[in-house]
Formats: C-alpha cells, structure tokens, sequence
C-alpha cells in the first residue's frame, strides 16, 4: 500500500510539473501572438492576483523595472501590445535548460530564454535572460505567481537576420 501511495505522489508531481511547463509555453505565446480581442482575458488565466513581475540584476531592473498585481502587469503588456504602439511587429522566444521544483501548491521553474524580435522601428534583436518563475497552485489551476527575468545578453542584429531566426513569420 505504501509503494502505492508513493507512486500516485510521483505521478501527481510529474502531472504538476507538466501543467506548469503548459503555462510557461502559453505564457510565451500569448507574447508573440499579435493583439487579439480576448488576449487579456487569456493573459488573467495565467496569473495570480497578486502576482509580481520584475526584472532583477541591473540591466533587467532598469530596463523592466518591478510591476505588482495583475490589473498593473495586464496594463503593461497592454501598453507593449497594443495597436498603434507598434513596439514588436514580431516576437518569438525560445526556453530552453528547463527546471521545474514542485513543493506542494507551490512550485518554481528556471529556463533560458532565447528571444528574437523586430521592433516597431524595423530594427532587429537578440535577447538572452534568465528566468526564474514562482507558480502557486490557485483552485485547480497552476498561475503565475512571480516571474524574474535576468538579462544574459542583448544584441542588435539586421532584420533579415530577425525574420530568419523567427522562422520567416514576419
């Protein structure tokens, strides 16, 4: 009975795990998607209400800063996606070195993040970051609960350079 209960707490921590890379795949496409009349009620589903989103290190927190709660971070991706802004006219990442801990209705997840991206000025660019994202189970559902991103690089690159890496989507 006990190797049974131990293998029904390893299925459920393999199923959690699977549920939270889910998110951080949705969350990922729901950036690079262009502006959709429902984007921000799909953005709600993936985050606790007092989430928090921030960049850490220096060039992250500056760059970023620190947005608490999920009206403020819906309001500032709204302000990134929104037409007539213009800021990415295509965006797509790439996460990579995957780690998930799952403790309970708590969980944490590191990846490296491989961006690639042509800006509203047709410039094209190339980011690398760290991330670290908390996850808090919340009902049924796994959201995010704090997300850090730490820059690893950042470079400029030409736009075809940019179209080509982003798979000719632009």
């Amino acid at each position: 009975m006990a190797e049974l209960s131990a293998l029904a707490a390893r299925i459920a921590v393999l199923e959690d795990e699977a549920l939270i890379r889910r998110v951080a795949a949705r969350y990922m496409r729901l950036c690079d998607e262009p502006l959709v009349d429902d984007s921000d009620a799909a953005f709600t589903d993936l985050f606790t209400q007092d989430v928090v989103w921030e960049g850490v290190g220096a060039r992250a927190s500056q760059e970023f800063g620190r947005v608490e709660g999920r009206d403020a971070l819906l309001a500032w991706f709204g302000s990134l996606r929104a037409p007539g802004t213009r800021h990415f006219l295509l965006n797509v990442h790439f996460l990579t070195s995957e780690s998930i801990e799952v403790d309970g209705d708590r969980a944490t997840g590191r990846w490296t993040m491989f961006q690639t991206a042509l800006l509203g000025d047709e410039a094209g660019e190339l980011r690398m970051a760290s991330l670290r994202i908390g996850f808090r189970r919340d009902g049924s559902a796994w959201r995010i609960a704090h997300f850090r991103t730490r820059s690893l690089c950042k470079a400029p690159i030409g736009v075809d350079a940019a179209r080509l890496l982003a798979g000719g989507l632009a």
